[in-house]
């Protein structure tokens, strides 16, 4: 069995994940021709590299066309450098409208299985922080579509690697 171990010493975040899979041997383009499984086609992903505290790391961005033509991407964090783009989440999704999306897609049953449980985890963890059904939560943080790129391109990346556990 090949699992994945993430020391997430300080947390961790979409972009992180996607960027170690990248180091770890992930193929880049690969996971960017999976991604266009998803039936959306309003968004890319580029890589860089990034270097913070002296670790030099790949980081994926995810960036999304907003309806108004510009493009929008994560925000950086406090000590990177701000980009020109601005930071949005998108519109808040219910956690059927992103099972919508991924059981839609062309991306092959184990990886829309594995997304799934992803968002049925997260939505039910928000449910019951705020004492609701996970199926009345709305998700703003992960329904994003940077989110949802960034969960679906994991999943997609444990996939492709053959990684069947993580810890």
């Amino acid at each position: 069995m090949t699992i994945a171990y993430f020391d997430c010493f300080s947390g961790v975040s979409g972009d992180m994940v996607l960027g170690a899979l990248v180091d770890a041997g992930l193929d880049f383009d690969r996971l960017r021709k999976e991604l266009r499984k998803l039936p959306v086609d309003n968004f890319r992903i580029q890589r860089r590299h990034a270097k913070k505290h002296e670790i030099v790391a790949t980081k994926i961005d995810v960036i999304v066309k907003a309806p108004d033509g510009r493009d929008v991407v994560e925000a950086p964090g406090a000590d990177e450098p701000h980009h020109h783009y601005d930071h949005n989440h998108g519109p808040a999704r219910h956690l059927k409208d992103l099972l919508e999306i991924i059981n839609e897609s062309d991306l092959d049953p184990a990886i829309r299985q594995r997304a799934s449980s992803v968002f049925e985890h997260l939505a039910a963890a928000e449910g019951t922080i705020h004492g609701m059904d996970k199926d009345d939560i709305h998700l703003h943080e992960v329904s994003g579509m940077d989110a949802v790129i960034d969960i679906v391109g994991a999943c997609v990346g444990l996939y492709q690697m053959g990684i069947e556990e993580v810890y």
